[in-house]
């Protein structure tokens, strides 16, 4: 498929439940043939890996990073328990970005997103927690998308650049 727009999604993976042999968990996996719009989302992956699991990633694309269209103001946290890799992404088998920095490099997208513990309430309401500081590092920080004027509860989420600046997620 082409033409696919993920926008202003918050994911959240969690618990410790990776136990098979080679087993990996991704918030959002990209298969061959498909390219994406990938923008405002907070993708959280802290899917616990056990002993012989592979591992977890925010985002995995199963072919080339072409396949981005265009992906940036996201936010990737990946930290889960257990062995296994902890990554921010992975392109095929060849590429595994464990940190923001070699993503961007590896993509060549992604310029101004982060990587940060969202804050969110629990695990199950991923609302950010205004208590808790780490919500903070994604207020302000999407980009304004005229197709998305609102967001999970209803309220107006800013569409140019004069309304300010839409939160991630």
């Amino acid at each position: 498929q082409s033409g696919i727009s993920i926008f202003n999604n918050s994911i959240n993976l969690f618990g410790n439940t990776l136990l098979h042999t080679m087993a990996m968990s991704s918030g959002i996996f990209i298969t061959t043939g498909s390219t994406i719009d990938l923008r405002n989302n907070a993708i959280i992956n802290n899917l616990g890996n056990g002993d012989a699991a592979y591992g977890s990633c925010a985002v995995y694309v199963q072919s080339s990073q072409s396949q981005l269209l265009n992906s940036d103001y996201n936010n990737y946290f990946v930290n889960p328990t257990g062995s296994g890799i902890k990554a921010i992404g992975k392109i095929s088998t060849t590429t595994t970005s464990t940190n923001i920095s070699s993503w961007k490099t590896a993509t060549g997208r992604d310029k101004s997103s982060l990587n940060y513990d969202p804050g969110f309430i629990s695990s199950t309401n991923l609302l950010p927690d205004i208590n808790n500081q780490n919500s903070w590092s994604i207020k302000g920080r999407g980009t304004q998308i005229p197709s998305v004027s609102n967001d999970y509860n209803g309220n107006l989420r800013s569409t140019s650049l004069s309304g300010g600046a839409p939160s991630i997620g």
